[in-house]
């Protein structure tokens, strides 16, 4: 993989584990506390409250968001991945290495993504509901 080939994989992780930590974090802050912070003038409180109260558009933009950008990780570690393991694999595996090599890829870039761009940004938005909430609701509000 060149430089530019990661990078956009790690761009698209960034930007999964984006989604997964505000919808974490919008999901599990406490109603009451965004309540008072609004009422102690915090302004991103309130796009933060309303992004929680609708909760369909919320869930609908981050999964969307974050379905497409594991669908284009798979797709671009599958395009560059592929061949030089299907090449690796032809001696043993014949005219099935590409179609081995392909589902083996995309497999590993699921579970990747999966593990960094889901359960880890979700993770630390359970710890971190109300800060998390507070500095994502605007660039969320602006997604959805």
């Amino acid at each position: 993989m060149t430089t530019a080939e990661v990078l956009l994989v790690l761009g698209l992780i960034l930007l999964n584990g984006f989604l997964a930590m505000a919808r974490s974090a919008l999901v599990n802050v406490r109603k009451a506390r965004l309540r008072q912070l609004i009422d102690d003038g915090v302004g991103s409180a309130r796009i933060a409250e309303r992004l929680a109260e609708d909760a369909s558009r919320l869930l609908a933009t981050t999964q969307l968001g974050m379905m497409l950008t594991a669908f284009f990780a798979g797709a671009v570690v599958a395009v560059v991945s592929a061949p030089p393991l299907a090449g690796a694999l032809q001696p043993w595996l014949g005219g099935a290495s590409y179609a081995v090599a392909f589902v083996l890829v995309v497999f590993l870039a699921a579970v990747i993504m999966l593990i960094l761009g889901e359960l880890v940004p979700g993770t630390i938005a359970l710890e971190h509901s109300e800060r998390l909430a507070l500095l994502l609701a605007r660039p969320l509000a602006v997604i959805s």
